[in-house]
């Protein structure tokens, strides 16, 4: 046994040397997915995504293509009719059922493929809303990401009247045409019957018209919003208009044709017992 331990010695620096060779090819080779492995334990665990962030990404895309397109203002409103910048001459043209300004914005569509499905949306002047179609229940931002949209392609931005997205100068000026009503002026008490004059101080007066501005300053304003009409499913959307066609008169005239009609008049009516009777008291 001595003798085999004394040659294990002889050879134990060689074994040394060649193991060392082995394992450090062995490490250059798979150097990768060593350090890999490594790396693993060191990498921050990935974002899960869902519904909402997709939805919040795609609605922050589209507002910024949105705001890209408001800045050009030679082009944003080359399709906007006039009708929207006129009230009179709008209410007019609505009170026709069937007018040019409804048939011409109702007939343009867009069909976008949202986070929550598909929207098929167009814009309806009478309502001053942006009308859709969709399988399932879309939210107020995705909807007005979709209008963005609608604006974008059709170059009607003054149909957006969105406030807390488009504000200051930016904003739509059918707000003050279409949607803002003017406040009715209310009468004083001079004008009532029966009043009573009162002596009045100015200090006074002016003292009420002052905490009158204050209450109005601390008042919060409601922005006005887009409006959205939900048409219905895909399935019910009218892809086509029907035409209404209508029969004309046949103006030609002939012998041959006028005995067929006094043929076809003699058959639709309706003779009594008696009528037929003397008809064939004629003929004995």
């Amino acid at each position: 046994m001595n003798i085999f331990f004394n040659k294990l010695k002889e050879f134990k620096k060689p074994l040394y040397f060649i193991s060392f060779i082995a394992t450090y090819n062995i490490l250059f080779v798979h150097r990768n997915r060593i350090i890999s492995y490594f790396k693993s334990f060191s990498k921050k665990p990935k974002k899960i995504e869902n519904i909402l962030t997709k939805g919040e990404e795609y609605v922050e895309k589209r507002k910024e293509q949105f705001l890209e397109f408001v800045e050009d203002i030679d082009n944003s409103n080359e399709n906007m009719s006039k009708e929207f910048y006129n009230k009179e001459s709008y209410n007019e043209i609505l009170k026709e059922e069937e007018n040019e300004l409804e048939e011409i914005w109702k007939s343009k569509y867009i069909m976008e493929n949202t986070p929550r499905g598909n929207v098929f949306m167009s814009y309806d002047p009478y309502k001053l809303a942006f009308s859709y179609y969709s399988d399932s229940n879309i939210s107020y931002n995705i909807l007005n990401a979709v209008a963005m949209r609608f604006c974008t392609i059709f170059k009607c931005k003054d149909l957006f009247v969105d406030q807390l997205i488009l504000k200051g100068e930016k904003e739509s000026p059918l707000i003050k045409i279409l949607y803002k009503e003017k406040k009715k002026v209310k009468k004083e008490d001079e004008d009532l019957p029966f009043a009573k004059l009162k002596n009045y101080n100015i200090q006074d007066i002016n003292k009420k018209n002052e905490q009158k501005k204050k209450e109005d300053e601390k008042k919060v304003v409601k922005e006005i919003t887009n409006k959205f009409v939900c048409l219905g499913k895909t399935y019910q959307m009218k892809w086509t208009k029907g035409v209404n066609l209508k029969k004309k008169k046949v103006s030609f005239e002939s012998p041959f044709i006028n005995n067929l009609n006094a043929e076809n008049d003699l058959q639709k009516r309706v003779m009594d017992y008696k009528a037929f009777k003397k008809q064939n008291e004629k003929f004995t």
